[in-house]
């Protein structure tokens, strides 16, 4: 990831009434109108963000309608929560480090693009659905460390590439892979998500051909079945019952012996 030599940067106290004097021809290389309502950010380390704050990327402009922000190469020291700021409707980060909670949640959000950035606490997106026109989740290059929470999503056009959940526990709540472009990702083992949304990421890996990975979200997609069947009485599904508890044991409904398989070649 790149860095910047020289950071912009203040205690809470001091950091607004400095980001305030930044002027877009003279620090240039801190802050830019690319448009009237386009401001790009660059190489700052920013504290808490509130609602009154965000004003004031937009001072230097005179448009008061739609907002659009870009950050590039900047270090967020603490929680970034976007939630209220109805007018934003693009947000573009690129190398930029997150060191506290991040909430994009927009109702409004258009598109949200995150390029070689590093999540070091949690990530919230409730509400986007890309099948409306020109709304859209774009993430490459990106490492998410803890929580990755996805709420009443629907990512149909969403293109994922290189993105490392490695060390991410991800809940997905009523979200919608189907027609996700997701390639060389590095998936979590902790994931808290439905039957029926293991069973899309399962497709969704079978369509690309990545079977390792498909047959893991099938032992989860499995799992999660045997947690229905165990909620019904003792008799109910009964056959079903001792079929998934034989098939659990013995091979982890076919992961265990599917590693092994892959080992031996």
């Amino acid at each position: 990831m790149q860095t910047c030599e020289n950071y912009i940067e203040a205690n809470i106290e001091e950091f607004w009434e400095k980001f305030k004097l930044l002027n877009s021809t003279v620090n240039k290389d801190y802050i830019t109108s690319k448009a009237s309502n386009v401001v790009s950010c660059k190489c700052i380390k920013f504290p808490k963000l509130t609602e009154e704050e965000f004003q004031y990327f937009f001072d230097i402009t005179n448009n008061s309608g739609e907002k659009r922000l870009e950050f590039e190469n900047c270090i967020f020291t603490e929680e970034l929560d976007l939630t209220k700021f109805l007018n934003l409707r693009k947000v573009t980060f690129k190398n930029c480090i997150f060191e506290g909670n991040v909430d994009l949640s927009l109702p409004l959000f258009l598109l949200v693009d995150l390029d070689n950035c590093i999540f070091n606490k949690n990530f919230y997106l409730k509400g986007i659905n890309t099948t409306e026109k020109e709304r859209n989740l774009h993430i490459r290059n990106t490492k998410f460390d803890s929580l990755f929470h996805f709420e009443k999503c629907v990512l149909d056009s969403s293109i994922w590439f290189n993105v490392d959940f490695s060390k991410a526990t991800l809940k997905f709540e009523a979200v919608s892979f189907e027609g996700l472009k997701a390639n060389e990702i590095k998936w979590s083992n902790k994931i808290e998500a439905s039957r029926d949304t293991f069973r899309q990421l399962k497709v969704l890996m079978e369509n690309q051909k990545n079977f390792i990975d498909s047959n893991m979200f099938y032992s989860m997609e499995l799992n999660e079945y045997m947690k229905e069947l165990n909620k019904t009485s003792i008799l109910s599904n009964l056959e079903d019952k001792v079929v998934f508890l034989f098939s659990k044991i013995t091979s982890n409904f076919s992961l265990s012996l599917y590693s092994l398989t892959l080992r031996s070649k």
